[in-house]
């Protein structure tokens, strides 16, 4: 009887542990040297279908651009090639979208959708964007379509943030990283952070401080902080 309970029981494991979904790879990956790696994923949903036909069909490729865009009430992702141009619709998408294998960076860039925006996740520096992406393979060129055209993304989440922390603008920064156009219309990271700063080594206060820096160089476009800190924050620098 026991022996007839075990055999059921791993017949069980054995018929659901064929439906089970990895989720951890990413849709795309584009390597070191530009290659493009389609990810055999597959999900349920209509879109997701779509992913799978087009990534069982495809390996290795070169590509000439690889499109994430935003068109108001869906996310798409399109690769162009010489030959051929695939699209699916990736609006809701459970998973990441692209992962970039860079040399610089010890972590490769990943890119996921997150309520109806892109993220873009540089060592767990996350920066959101509703704005629509382009990746070149062959160089690892981002670049966002903004109103007045195509920008380029130099700076990435984390090194805007370090860059911030060098300049004593602050001590450290949330997760709210926004990638957008400014009030100029000029693009920038919107970053909100804070400084601490220490009276007579007893007290320490936390003094929020908002910050706008370039994607294309890394400089400061804006700072807001609390006036008081304006006129007397000399004291505690």
């Amino acid at each position: 009887m026991i022996k007839k309970i075990f055999f059921v029981a791993f017949l069980f494991l054995l018929f659901f542990s064929s439906f089970t979904v990895s989720v951890d790879a990413s849709i795309i990956k584009v390597t070191k040297n530009g290659k493009i790696i389609w990810g055999v994923l597959s999900y349920e949903t209509d879109s997701q279908i779509k992913i799978k036909n087009i990534a069982s069909v495809s390996d290795k490729n070169e590509a000439n651009e690889i499109y994430l865009k935003n068109e108001g009430d869906k996310l798409t992702l399109e690769v162009n090639s010489d030959s051929s141009v695939k699209k699916a619709d990736i609006t809701n998408f459970e998973g990441n979208i692209l992962e970039i294998e860079t040399h610089k960076n010890p972590q490769n860039i990943i890119i996921y959708e997150k309520d109806g925006r892109f993220v873009i996740n540089q060592q767990n520096y996350l920066a959101t964007t509703s704005l629509s992406i382009i990746l070149n393979p062959q160089d690892q060129t981002l670049s966002v379509g903004t109103s007045r055209g195509t920008s380029k993304i130099i700076v990435l989440p984390q090194e805007a943030v370090s860059g911030l922390i060098r300049a004593n603008i602050i001590t450290n920064a949330n997760n709210s990283i926004f990638l957008d156009e400014n009030e100029t219309g000029r693009l920038v990271y919107k970053i909100n952070g804070e400084k601490i700063i220490e009276i007579f080594n007893l007290l320490e206060i936390n003094v929020p401080v908002f910050a706008e820096v370039s994607p294309t160089d890394g400089k400061l476009v804006d700072k807001i902080e609390p006036k008081w800190f304006s006129v007397l924050g000399f004291l505690f620098s």
